[in-house]
């Protein structure tokens, strides 16, 4: 199975991103591109890829600065509704060694814990420089996907159901109250954390650690159960009072390590805190519109979701979708917009029975339509 994508970015003061879903090229050189995106400008990288359904991002070989600072920055909705993951390892992408003896051992998992501690909601793999015909390293990003098809791995690479392996055969089965690996879920009881270890070879482990961090706080994750010489671990945690990720560190005997990716979760007995729910990361494209639009918007919890299009007095246009459930993560909506006539209309988004007003200068919750003009 081979799947198409992009490399995008500068390594000198950008960084490379890899895209996935976007069936047309991005660039910015005369003639080189489908659709312009300005050199090192990753805002507008991200608010490209959020405007296509599926389509995400990991992260490349990241360096300090990368990607307009994206780890010391403020947290950023649009750039979390895009990117699903970021490296352990990368490998000898200009090496010219023709054994295929010099693997990097090179670790970016700094930037994983980094941007998890900010609240994105990354998972972690392993770089495309490796994959050198399986011969440079045994490394492996591991996508659980229920088959070997397009369609099934690029769901899964969106929902970062995946883990980066030092080992090319370890199989790591992570899940909590049942959900499994990447996902964002919510619930009413105590969360019940599982992991086992199958590697064919049979190689010893040496340790498993689960860690634990609280999205938004800043703070790195902390180790809140470990085993040794075992290749199972289970914890349930009683001291959760709000929301947490989780994850696990694998290390076997040889010194290979596994990185899981993380599962999110929510009480919903408690009230969360500003810094563990992201934006909505509401976009339009395009904006203004005359035939078709696209809405894209993050949840960061599972809600009830209403969509409509209101006229500049507040009156329902158009309902594009009626109450609903919807899941944790990135959606899109079709906007109908050529059945309009042309004016002015603010895209409503109804969660949870709550209206989210907007302000350019604050969390934008509502965006303004314009048919048949060039500009708001």
């Amino acid at each position: 199975m081979a799947l198409y994508g992009m490399e995008w970015g500068v390594i000198s003061g950008g960084g490379h991103v890899l895209v996935y879903g976007v069936n047309e090229l991005l660039g910015w050189e005369t003639g080189n591109y489908d659709v312009y995106v300005p050199r090192s400008d990753y805002q507008a990288l991200f608010r490209q890829i959020n405007k296509c359904p599926g389509a995400f991002a990991p992260l490349a070989h990241p360096s300090s600065g990368d990607y307009n600072n994206l780890t010391t920055a403020a947290f950023n909705a649009r750039a979390d509704s895009a990117v699903v993951g970021t490296v352990l390892r990368s490998g000898p992408a200009t090496s010219t060694n023709t054994a295929y003896s010099n693997p990097s051992t090179s670790s970016y998992e700094s930037t994983y814990t980094t941007l998890l501690a900010k609240g994105y909601h990354v998972g972690i793999s392993y770089d495309h420089h490796n994959t050198t015909f399986n011969r440079t390293t045994d490394g492996r990003l591991v996508v659980v996907a229920p088959s070997l098809i397009k369609t099934d791995l690029l769901a899964a690479l969106r929902q970062r159901s995946f883990y980066a392996s030092d080992d090319w055969n370890a199989e790591v089965t992570f899940s909590l109250n049942g959900q499994p690996m990447g996902g964002i879920f919510t619930g009413g009881t105590v969360p019940a954390l599982t992991l086992s270890l199958n590697d064919l070879d049979g190689e010893a482990i040496r340790s498993i650690t689960l860690l634990k961090g609280t999205p938004g706080s800043g703070q790195a994750a902390q180790a809140v159960a470990t085993v040794t010489g075992l290749t199972a671990l289970s914890y349930s945690d009683a001291a959760l009072t709000v929301g947490g990720n989780y994850y696990a560190v694998i290390i076997q005997q040889d010194g290979d390590r596994i990185v899981t990716s993380p599962i999110w979760y929510t009480l919903t007995t408690a009230t969360p805190t500003k810094a563990s729910q992201p934006e909505l990361a509401l976009e339009l494209f395009p904006n203004p519109a005359q035939q078709a639009a696209t809405l894209s918007y993050y949840l960061p919890a599972a809600a009830t979701v209403s969509v409509q299009v209101v006229d500049m007095l507040g009156r329902p246009v158009a309902e594009i979708t009626s109450v609903q459930r919807q899941a944790a993560g990135p959606h899109t909506q079709a906007l109908p917009t050529s059945q309009l006539p042309e004016g002015v209309y603010w895209e409503s988004i109804k969660k949870c029975g709550a209206v989210q007003f907007c302000s350019q200068s604050s969390k934008l919750y509502t965006q303004c339509l314009k048919r048949g003009t060039k500009q708001l």
